[in-house]
């Protein structure tokens, strides 16, 4: 009986014996004194009772617990809790190992207090959180009675202990220390949506750290704090400062043109207009002809759909659109272009207004289409002109990584629109990672019922865990799939605008989610005893042994086993799913199998492999389990006639390519990522080249669209390749000559040109550089908005250097080439801001508006911006009005500080405000 119980039985012997008194004749008002006295001791010994039942029973172990909290107490305080989180510094002593201080805290901003036990807070960090003992352990005890613990990846749990002391009263703050692997420069390092869990309740979104205002993060104002080291002694000293209104305007301002100069871009080879002799497409009885083969028609249809004209396969009279298939061969330095997507486009105007679209194959008329309605101004004036064109690169292309963050195929479609009408011709779809599956495969529904979906679930019953800042429900970006009908619409959609998708599936690394769904596949049909069927596709192995190897992202349980049949079983039926899917719409021809950052030391420690190793010769066993598990995949593919890609960890040994003849495939497709300037490692598209294999260039320093656009902490994205990478630094790619393009190294130290033949391996076959990708992998990507802030108009630059051959490009004088290059930039961005931004505006893309830059000039205030075309707005009040900047305005003066910002081309976004120091007189 409880103690409550107990003073209650209590309470009524009393009251009997008081009643009983009557006889002994004691007075009634006595007894009424006597008995409200003892109902006031009852109540207070209760109340005590209550506050103490807890310490009975408590799952989350350990005696003395004091009250569990309820929902409404639960929901209460993750309403209410503010979570503070700031960088100290990135420098902490010179004679230490790099490392991130920052402090963490917690304030009770609510009315419920937060109790000393039984709850945890849930959050992600893509820096670890290093201490020297969780090398070793997975959690660690830090001050203030807490314990952080490393869940998986990015995953981390903060729970109170027994030292937490009493519970965190309303007003009360705890403020904790940690130590990161360094750098943390950037705000969206810290990774939003943290939530607290109790036993048996609805886990809940701390609100202080939900969405992408990061509000929850203290600026990063210092240069401890912005700097990877801040110590100006130091050797690894980063000269990297955050732009000031003063930088942009010296460094980035371009001088405006008053107009777009190109009239297309990309940039054609050759190009002739007459803006003095026009025809306007919008009037008249405009029709489009089809020449009798028929083979342009669904070209025809597309700019038809566009503009609203009939299509006719007769030839016809009066103003016509012609589509004429016939050769057309386009040179360049004397080289012949690949005929298959060059084409020839006339404007004539006069009395008999006519537009004539040669093209060699259909994908030419697209591209020429796409010109057309590039040089149609928005009042259908064309004006008289001859483009004679085609592509330096087969392959222009963007990765999407809808794994870390999925994105709808509705998605996809904005970016299969933006990159036909740019010319890019391959959509690269990073389909699988550690955090996420993203399609579904037939007779395998754990891969998307729990491999594509995010969830509070440690236990991989349901989904997968909450990484990336997904939060506790499968209601984000953390979750969803394509089914086959989704990806054959992409299929088609893609298909209309010519361009190839390449699916990857990422393994043998990178593998959690299958890993984890196939798991929860083998323990359903293990425990309806079909222990047969379980084993079928089953990737890990129980007698593995353990080691304590993690992969970049800290994941332990991420490679798939390379020695069981079960795996190959597997990779065998994706490869035949993809293959179906692709087979009546665009017929697929590379199957990419990622094949990057595999943990190795995690490989080959299990029975199965201890057993197959005896068995291989000497060539299989050439360099090791992850080569093995590559040529395995690769024989699969070469079964379906199938050319295997992958990215360039996959096909070579330390710093050299693996012989090209271990692989079966008719073509080999490395992807070439790892080139930091510092690392060494900018060689390695021009030696697998000359192997042989086809090179797909996507670089790390110039490429790579999740990296921030300028060195500003509050500037989006990763930074392990460079300190940031805008709109120039991809312009200013030469493919050809990679060396060229080196600027500075991680921490802004000037890269000098390399022209030792020993070191920077001259480029011996350039027909086997088959293009370049811009690369936009996800883990800071969780909304659309994102996607186009990141993108565009970087996008455009990377069309350029992949259709556009620069004469800069091959010019071998420093001095001149770098002379040439700024004029044609200074070409490029006027085109950008006087013409192509605007386009994206008109089609709802949401491209990330420049900062604008200003100095002080004899008392005025003078302002530019990168994209000369776009206004930049002043404002003399702290932002209540603001005036477009414009030449020969009045001076401002006075001590307050003077608000600009840049506005978009159609004026309805603006740029982040950047405040200028007001002059003192």
């Amino acid at each position: 009986m409880g103690v409550s119980n107990t003073l209650v039985a209590k309470a009524e012997d009393i009251f009997c014996d008081v009643t009983s008194m009557r006889t002994m004749r004691w007075n009634y008002r006595r007894v009424a004194l006597l008995s409200a006295l003892l109902l006031s001791v009852l109540y207070v010994l209760s109340q005590l009772s209550w506050s103490h039942r807890g310490r009975q029973t408590d799952p989350m172990g350990g005696p003395d617990q004091k009250q569990r909290l309820t929902q409404y107490d639960l929901d209460s305080i993750a309403a209410t809790l503010k979570v503070n989180y700031k960088v100290v510094t990135n420098s902490p002593s010179p004679h230490s190992p790099p490392f991130t201080v920052a402090q963490l805290t917690l304030t009770n901003a609510g009315e419920v207090r937060l109790p000393s036990f039984g709850w945890k807070i849930m959050f992600n960090s893509v820096h670890q959180i290093f201490v020297e003992s969780m090398i070793s352990q997975k959690s660690i005890q830090i001050n203030y009675g807490l314990e952080i613990s490393h869940i998986n990846g990015e995953l981390y749990s903060l729970t109170p202990t027994d030292a937490f002391g009493d519970a965190l009263m309303p007003g009360e703050a705890r403020v904790l220390k940690l130590h990161l692997k360094c750098c943390s420069i950037v705000v969206t390092d810290s990774i939003p949506n943290w939530y607290m869990t109790v036993p048996g309740l609805q886990p809940r979104l701390i609100k202080s750290t939900t969405g992408e205002s990061f509000s929850f993060v203290e600026d990063r104002d210092t240069p401890e704090t912005w700097k990877r080291d801040a110590d100006p002694n130091s050797v690894q000293f980063d000269y990297f400062d955050p732009f000031t209104a003063e930088t942009r305007y010296k460094t980035k301002g371009v001088a405006d043109l008053g107009s777009a100069p190109i009239p297309v871009i990309p940039t054609p080879v050759e190009v002739s207009y007459d803006n003095s002799s026009r025809l306007n497409v919008f009037k008249g009885k405009w029709k489009l002809s089809v020449d009798k083969g028929k083979e342009l028609k669904t070209e025809a249809l597309y700019l038809g759909e566009i503009w609203g004209l009939p299509v006719s396969s007769e030839s016809l009279s009066g103003e016509v659109i012609e589509f004429v298939r016939e050769p057309v061969v386009v040179r360049v330095r004397d080289k012949e272009l690949p005929q298959a997507e060059c084409y020839e486009l006339k404007v004539l105007p006069g009395q008999n207004p006519k537009i004539i679209i040669k093209a060699s194959e259909p994908a030419g008329a697209f591209y020429a289409v796409q010109s057309l309605i590039s040089i149609t101004d928005r009042l259908g004036n064309v004006p008289a002109t001859l483009i004679r064109d085609g592509p330096r690169f087969r392959y222009r292309g963007l990765m999407l990584d809808v794994a870390r963050n999925f994105h709808s195929k509705e998605t996809v479609f904005r970016y299969l629109d933006v990159m036909a009408m740019y010319k890019m011709n391959k959509l690269h779809l990073h389909l699988t990672d550690d955090e996420g599956w993203r399609l579904e495969i037939p007779g395998l529904p754990e891969l998307t019922q729990i491999g594509g979906r995010r969830c509070h679930d440690m236990t991989g019953k349901n989904c997968l865990m909450p990484f990336l800042g997904s939060g506790p429900f499968a209601n984000t970006s953390g979750s969803g799939y394509y089914t086959g009908e989704d990806y054959r619409a992409i299929l088609r959609y893609a298909t209309s605008r010519h361009i190839e998708v390449i699916p990857e599936i990422d393994m043998p690394g990178h593998c959690t989610a299958a890993i984890v769904a196939m798991e929860a596949r083998y323990k359903r049909l293990r425990d309806a005893g079909r222990t047969s069927d379980a084993l079928k596709y089953r990737l890990r192995e129980p007698k593995a042994n353990e080691t304590n190897h993690y992969s970049v992202q800290r994941f332990n349980n991420n490679v798939l086993n390379p020695c069981l049949q079960s795996t190959f079983t597997f990779v065998e039926t994706v490869i035949n799913t993809v293959y179906s899917l692709h087979s009546d719409i665009a017929p697929l021809k590379v199957f990419h199998f990622g094949g990057d950052e595999v943990q190795r030391q995690s490989m080959g420690y299990t029975p199965s492999c201890d057993k197959l190793k005896a068995t291989l010769d000497s060539t299989e066993r050439y360099t090791g389990w992850q080569d093995f598990f590559a040529r395995r995949v690769a024989k699969l593919l070469q079964t379906s006639d199938l050319d295997v890609a992958g990215w360039e960890d996959s096909f070579k040994h330390r710093r050299n390519p693996l012989p090209l003849e271990l692989y079966p495939n008719r073509r080999v497709y490395a992807y070439t990522w790892q080139n930091s300037w510092e690392g060494g490692g900018a060689q390695m598209p021009y030696l697998l080249a000359n192997s042989g294999y086809k090179v797909v260039m996507t670089p790390g320093t110039n490429l790579y669209l999740d990296h921030p656009q300028e060195p500003d902490p509050k500037e989006r994205g990763l930074t392990w390749a460079t300190r940031y990478i805008d709109v120039f630094s991809i312009f200013r790619l030469v493919p050809e000559n990679i060396y060229w393009s080196a600027d500075v190294n991680g921490n802004g130290v000037p890269v000098g040109i390399c022209d030792d033949r020993e070191v920077c391996i001259p480029l011996d076959k350039p027909e086997n550089i088959e293009g370049i990708q811009g690369t936009m992998f996800g883990e800071y990507i969780r909304e659309e908005w994102i996607v186009d802030y990141m993108v565009l108009p970087r996008l455009l630059a990377i069309a350029e250097r992949g259709w556009h051959a620069a004469d800069w490009e091959y010019n071998p004088s420093t001095p001149s080439r770098e002379k040439e290059m700024h004029e044609d930039w200074r070409r490029f961005a006027n085109t950008l801001g006087h013409k192509e931004l605007l386009r994206l505006d008109l089609l709802g893309y949401n491209y990330r508006v420049p900062l604008p830059g200003a100095v002080f000039v004899d008392g005025e205030l003078r302002t530019s911006v990168e994209f000369p075309g776009l206004g930049v707005e002043v404002s003399l009040d702290l932002g209540e009005s603001w005036t477009l900047s414009k030449p020969g305005d009045k001076p401002v003066r006075g001590r307050q500080p003077i608000l600009i910002r840049t506005r978009s081309a159609d004026g309805k976004r603006f740029s982040r405000i950047v405040r200028v120091p007001g002059r003192k007189s």
